[in-house]
C-alpha cells in the first residue's frame, strides 16, 4: 500500500494540547455511542456495516 499513497503533510498532535484534545475525544465517543442506539432503534442507518456483522433488527415502532 505504500506505494499507492502519496503523503502530502504529517500532522504531529501538540503536547500542550492534551486536555482540550482529551475532551474532544469524550465528547466524539457519546456522540458515536448516541448514533449506535439511533440506528439500533431504526431511527437512522449506518453508512456501511462490516462484512459478517448482523446487526439485531430494530423493534416495530408503535404507530401514533
Amino acid at each position: 500500500g505504500e506505494g499507492l499513497v502519496k503523503w502530502s503533510r504529517e500532522f504531529t498532535p501538540n503536547p500542550q494540547h492534551r486536555e482540550l484534545y482529551d475532551g474532544m475525544m469524550q465528547k466524539w465517543q457519546a456522540v458515536y455511542a448516541d448514533q449506535l442506539g439511533l440506528v439500533d432503534s431504526g431511527l437512522t442507518t449506518s453508512m456501511w456495516q462490516a462484512p459478517g456483522l448482523v446487526r439485531a433488527s430494530p423493534s416495530p415502532r408503535p404507530s401514533p
